[in-house]
């Protein structure tokens, strides 16, 4: 066999891949100095193995060589990780400078503290919006109190709508008992009554 590889001028130091049944030839593999291992499969599946790369590597031809990256290229692989982190580090810092919240609370501690100076500076907003509830709830009681002294079992109240300290009322009754309610404005009706809107400010 040695003599057959001679006069076939085939260099025996070349990386070569064994394959097939014949490759567990006895002394076949001391025959070549850069033989080549493929360390996921038997020689005698090292063909159908190889065929089974062809829709998975860019070339149908694998040499089962392990490769190194050149330094160059580590070199630009390292440029390439460091400018990434150092863009990511820029982008996160930046964004928690453009978008912290901190300046506005510290703002409204401030104007709270103005507003409500014996109050504690805790849960502002919860505070705020507590505070406004129960001052719209106070006006909304006096104006119903109010329009309470207006009424009369003559009247008959259609809707009542609160909004920015007015309440408005919609309703019917007769024409002398809706004159004296000064309306805002009033709409005869085929019955002979008066429909009116009455502001309570």
């Amino acid at each position: 066999l040695k003599g057959i590889l001679s006069n076939l001028r085939v260099d025996t130091n070349t990386p070569t891949l064994l394959s097939g049944g014949g490759a567990k030839l006895k002394g076949l593999r001391q025959l070549f100095g850069g033989l080549i291992e493929n360390p996921y499969c038997q020689p005698e599946y090292t063909s159908a193995f190889g065929a089974s790369l062809k829709y998975v590597l860019k070339t149908p031809y694998p040499d089962f060589v392990k490769r190194e990256l050149s330094p160059q290229e580590l070199r630009w692989a390292g440029f390439s990780l460091v400018g990434g982190l150092l863009l990511f580090g820029l982008a996160y810092f930046g964004t928690e400078r453009l978008w912290s919240v901190e300046p506005l609370r510290e703002k409204e501690r401030t104007e709270f503290k103005k507003l409500f100076p014996n109050a504690p500076v805790r849960a502002v907003r919860e505070q705020v919006l507590s505070k406004a509830s129960k001052e719209e709830s106070f006006q909304l009681s006096q104006k119903l109190s109010e329009l309470s002294t207006k009424l009369s079992s003559d009247l008959k109240l259609y809707s009542l709508e609160f909004s920015k300290d007015s309440l408005l009322v919609k309703g019917e009754g007769k024409e002398e008992v809706v004159r004296g309610l000064s309306p805002k404005s009033v709409k005869k009706t085929p019955s002979g009554t008066l429909e009116f809107e009455l502001e309570l400010r």
